[in-house]
């Protein structure tokens, strides 16, 4: 589903009960056109409202569907919905969603309605470049680890960790249901280390996977516990001290990392080690469940015997629904007779089952253009829309109902002036300002309009294809009230998005001055080290070259000499801590980026420098890169520093690409090698004074905090990306030679 191609046919809410929900992958409701100001306010808001299933996997839709014909035992069904967040969160919600696991839904669930909804969603398809069984695996891996060491916690409930693992990043495929090509864009520049997931899903859509997911889960009223684990377990922990289910969230957040690590790397991540610390686990416990992983999705899938996954689908779809075929005449006869109910209790009704949970204005206006649609009955003009409109926060947004089902949403910002009771349709849109769209939608000759009661300076109404507006006192009463209390979510709901991303982004800057902080702290230590070592060092060295003019033996003499040239070699290196403690101003200049590289790579083909010995270097540049402005030197000393690190690591030869890429304010180097890697812990420390992976003798471990310092001195930012046997990359944002500069 995607807000371009999704134009699927509507229907009006119709005068008796809403049926059971249909699980298409996408919406039961409708599709809605936006033309909002940004992705957040309107047009991902109408999405997410649009979502009533997540596909699910067709091997998984006919195992179920199999073995709930079969009258499996709710401990094998509950192995298959693990398998599967989206047929999780369906039986989930058909069976209450006040489950604390998964084998309690399967014993609760009415087979009858499962299997429908089953049907009725196994024709649903994954979004486009999104993998369904490699994010289901990701799920059910994550949902055993969280099991694992929730039996290690005794105050968390196993079934509900395994259950909080499994749907921790269900937002992550609402994203690529609602808009998958930007949340492919997105995982493709956070994949290239642009930024965080979470940051760059915010700027690019308004809202990260955490939120969509927890909107989602608040709307299908999943439990709290649930809905807080969906929203908040990527935040750090020292934010969740006053989280009611905050160990329930750490210990998800530790599942997610443990899982993600394959079987065979033995370390986890300094996050993970922190995690465990929080929740009282030792390093053995976590090297104990991780042993244990393997054994334990081995059993699951042998509990959900997946063995038989790859079954005709259309051969258990055809027997399903023959098996259903009576159940479907029992429904109709029951839908009949339900059509008896008054128009205006059906529409009531439809707003109050459609109450958009978390508060979202838009898919509140659509509902309310569908709810008074049905009581209105499009007459007596059958050929023209239901209009509502909200207004709220310098944003108006007007849905269309058509009698056809082709219902359409606007959004643009604007203040109106304030509407009066005695207003005409015509009056209204005149104060609304609408775009030129609607000149040609609504004949406001045959409308009037139904102003609705709204707190502060928001205003609300219907427009009805009626000369006169009928009266519906209960329908309005139901409406205002439903408005108000849709206001009041928005405002909290905004409140508390921006406190979450709030918290995060102060974090990272803490986190980022007190490295800044502790760097300084450090380099201050070294430059006064070196003044103190350069005193005694100048005496030690005069007096070793008056005893090697004094000497009356060759032996004296050399001895006299070597005590020099050692001297020498300790002030060399107090210079160095004195470099690296107050690094020279840079000079910044004009500088090509293809001759730079060029430079790189004749000093490394010219075997000048030890430390590069053995590197080989290609050069690939894309096109469009501007001249840096730049320190020319001290750019070159980081390259050459970072190709040999390259050498170094490898221990043989190595192949280090030098990259270019424009960026909008300046340009992105990378510097890859196919070296050995890093390990996390490697990786974290990379940037720290004196550490150094190789072992004792080899060097003072300056290199990369100095490279560091030349390119924050020279308004830049570097950082690294590697994996063990993988290689590694680092990334050196800098600015490009503006107008001013040439």
């Amino acid at each position: 589903m995607s807000p371009q191609a999704d134009k699927s046919p509507q229907r009006h809410p119709p005068s008796r009960r809403k049926p059971a929900p249909r699980p298409a992958g996408g919406s039961a409701k409708g599709p809605a056109e936006i033309d909002a100001p940004s992705p957040a306010t309107a047009q991902l808001e109408v999405l997410l409202g649009r979502v009533e299933y997540l596909p699910l996997q067709r091997a998984v839709a006919a195992a179920l569907l199999n073995k709930i014909a079969a009258g499996a035992p709710a401990r094998e069904l509950a192995a298959l919905l693990q398998s599967d967040p989206a047929a999780a969160l369906l039986a989930i919600r058909l069976g209450g969603a006040k489950t604390s696991g998964l084998e309690e839904t399967a014993r609760t669930l009415d087979p009858a309605r499962f299997r429908l909804c089953l049907l009725e969603n196994s024709a649903a398809r994954a979004p486009e470049g999104f993998d369904l069984a490699a994010f289901g695996r990701q799920c059910c891996r994550a949902a055993t680890v969280a099991r694992l060491l929730a039996g290690l916690v005794p105050q968390i409930d196993p079934d509900q960790a395994a259950l909080a693992g499994l749907l921790a990043d269900m937002g992550q495929l609402v994203l690529h249901l609602c808009l998958p090509k930007t949340s492919r864009r997105a995982a493709a520049q956070a994949a290239a280390g642009d930024a965080d997931l979470l940051e760059i899903q915010r700027r690019l859509m308004g809202l990260d996977h955490c939120a969509a997911g927890a909107r989602l889960a608040r709307r299908w009223r999943l439990p709290d516990w649930l809905e807080q684990v969906v929203w908040l377990h990527h935040l750090p922990g020292e934010t969740l001290d006053q989280l009611p289910h905050r160990p329930l969230v750490l210990l998800v957040q530790l599942a997610g990392h443990l899982a993600a690590l394959p079987d065979d790397q033995p370390n986890s991540s300094a996050d993970a080690a922190a995690l465990a610390a929080a929740l009282g686990l030792t390093a053995q416990q976590i090297q104990q469940v991780r042993s244990e992983i393997p054994a334990r999705m081995e059993e699951l899938f042998r509990q959900a015997a997946m063995g038989g996954a790859g079954q005709d689908l259309q051969q258990v779809l055809v027997g399903t629904a023959q098996s259903l075929q009576q159940q479907t005449q029992d429904l109709q006869g029951r839908l009949t007779r339900l059509e008896d109910r008054s128009a205006e209790l059906a529409a009531m009704e439809y707003l109050l089952t459609n109450l958009p949970e978390d508060g979202s204005l838009a898919n509140l206006t659509l509902a309310l253009a569908r709810a008074f649609a049905s009581p209105a009955g499009i007459s007596p003009a059958p050929g023209l829309p239901v209009a509502a409109f909200v207004v709220a926060d310098g944003q108006v947004m007007l849905a269309l109902c058509r009698p056809g089902g082709d219902d359409s949403l606007r959004a643009w910002q604007a203040q109106p002036a304030a509407l009066q009771a005695g207003d005409s349709a015509a009056a209204v849109m005149q104060k609304l300002s609408p775009p030129q769209f609607f000149e040609t939608q609504l004949d406001l000759e045959y409308y009037s309009a139904t102003l609705l009661e709204a707190p502060g300076q928001a205003a609300a109404g219907v427009l009805l294809p009626a000369r006169q507006a009928p009266a519906w006192p209960m329908l309005r009463d139901v409406a205002q009230k439903i408005l108000a209390l849709c206001l009041e979510l928005s405002r909290r709901g905004r409140q508390a998005e921006g406190l979450a991303a709030g918290s995060c982004q102060f974090h990272r800057q803490r986190e980022a001055q007190v490295s800044r902080e502790s760097l300084a702290a450090v380099a201050e230590m070294a430059a006064g080290a070196a003044h103190e070592i350069n005193n005694p060092l100048a005496v030690i060295s005069g007096r070793a070259q008056l005893l090697a003019a004094k000497a009356s033996s060759a032996q004296d003499k050399e001895s006299a000499e070597l005590i020099a040239r050692k001297a020498q070699e300790i002030s060399d290196i107090a210079t160095e801590l004195l470099n690296f403690a107050r690094p020279p101003v840079p000079a910044p200049a004009r500088l090509e980026v293809a001759a730079l590289f060029d430079q790189v790579r004749l000093a490394v083909e010219n075997k000048n420098l030890p430390k590069t010995a053995g590197a080989r270097v290609d050069i690939q540049l894309q096109p469009g890169c501007p001249p840096l402005w730049a320190d020319p030197a001290q750019l070159k000393d980081v390259l050459l520093e970072l190709v040999g690190n390259a050498a170094q690591a490898a221990g043989k030869a190595v192949t280090v690409r030098l990259a270019a890429q424009p960026r909008l304010q300046g340009l992105l180097l990378s510097v890859s090698d196919n070296g050995p890697g890093m390990d996390q812990a490697t990786l974290a420390s990379a940037f720290m004074p004196f550490f150094s992976a190789r072992p004792a003798g080899r060097g003072r471990g300056l290199g990369l905090s100095r490279a560091r310092r030349y390119v924050e001195a020279n308004g830049g930012r570097i950082y690294l990306q590697s994996q063990p046997q993988k290689g590694t990359t680092v990334f050196l944002e800098l600015p490009a030679a503006g107008a001013e500069t040439s």
